[in-house]
């Protein structure tokens, strides 16, 4: 591996990607969501909040442009793989 690859802007892409999508999360999991709002706190509930911040979220990317057009696919790929993960069936992870 290059060792100069992790300057390359779609690797600091990633980073950004992983780190925007952490906030994005931790924003979804506050508890007055659920506690004061009424989101059912659990599955269903927990995804249908953080598929709206995330969709704020690219929305807001997408009005900006510019050097955030990788940032909104990297995003998503990152919200598909963590579905993927949650989601997928318990026996499997056995």
């Amino acid at each position: 591996m290059n060792p100069f690859t992790r300057f390359t802007p779609r690797r600091r892409n990633q980073t950004s990607a992983i780190k925007l999508y952490g906030a994005i999360v931790a924003q979804a999991r506050l508890p007055v969501f659920y506690q004061e709002l009424g989101v059912p706190d659990r599955l269903e509930g927990r995804f249908l909040v953080l598929s709206l911040h995330l969709f704020a979220v690219l929305h807001r990317l997408k009005a900006e442009g510019g050097d955030a057009l990788d940032l909104p696919q990297d995003l998503t790929d990152r919200f598909s793989t963590d579905m993927e993960t949650v989601l997928r069936p318990r026996d499997r992870r056995r």
